[in-house]
């Protein structure tokens, strides 16, 4: 089996656990459902009288709404061509009408990843628990969006990684849950190869002891993950055993 076809599958196996949500498939019910919450964030969000903690979680809560919805729209446009339902098309044209339309990228065809509100809630957080939150979001939506089916590929700058690779610092790995703790500790990971991939310079060693500590230390924490084949097939990838 080509090095590729593993990564691909291991992606495969991770991102629809990335992209889990509460619902199935957008009915009326559901429609109403993220529009009320919304509506109810953004009315916080926008308050100058509350408080810097609770526009922060309201900016929270709206980029990831968002977020699954588009991540049922893109989920649509790929199985039909198109978004497909009437309370699918209800709900974009409402959230287009309140101020919230979603962008769209018409040359491919999907829904891509928006990080305004992410930066919004770094921007009011008070709380390093809700700080480390909107960080997440940032690392997963930006590493997904990146993503053009091999791991290793990223259309990202070095300077890009570098600043990527520093965004895991800021990260509170406690407050999170096990399956974000596994899914970050996997991208940062990724993330340092595809580092050490471009970079050939006397930092080398430093860069390849780091990679070598966080594989090591993701398979002592998970070692039935599902992800230790992508690890495995990048480690021998950057010819590191």
């Amino acid at each position: 089996m080509q090095v590729s076809s593993l990564i691909f599958g291991a992606f495969l196996c991770f991102i629809s656990v990335s992209l889990a949500s509460a619902h199935d498939l957008i009915t009326d019910e559901v429609a109403k459902e993220y529009l009320l919450e919304l509506r109810e964030a953004v009315s916080v969000l926008d308050n100058v009288g509350a408080s810097s903690e609770m526009r922060a979680q309201s900016a929270l809560s709206i980029g990831t709404t968002l977020e699954e919805i588009k991540s049922f729209l893109n989920r649509d446009i790929s199985m039909h061509g198109a978004i497909n339902g009437l309370a699918t098309e209800y709900l974009v044209s409402k959230l287009e009408s309140s101020g919230l339309a979603l962008h769209f990228d018409s040359k491919k065809n999907y829904y891509p990843f928006d990080n305004t509100y992410y930066h919004a809630a770094l921007k009011f957080a008070s709380s390093n628990d809700t700080r480390s939150l909107a960080k997440v979001r940032l690392i997963k939506g930006d590493f997904y969006h990146d993503f053009k089916g091999d791991l290793m590929s990223t259309t990202a700058s070095l300077t890009d990684l570098e600043g990527q690779v520093k965004s895991f610092d800021e990260v509170d790995f406690t407050s999170l849950s096990n399956e974000d703790a596994e899914e970050l500790r996997f991208i940062k990971i990724i993330t340092y190869a595809r580092l050490m991939k471009g970079r050939r310079t006397d930092k080398d060693d430093r860069l390849s002891n780091v990679f070598q500590a966080l594989s090591e230390e993701f398979e002592m924490l998970y070692p039935s993950s599902m992800r230790l084949g992508a690890v495995s097939v990048v480690k021998e990838m950057l010819n590191i055993h």
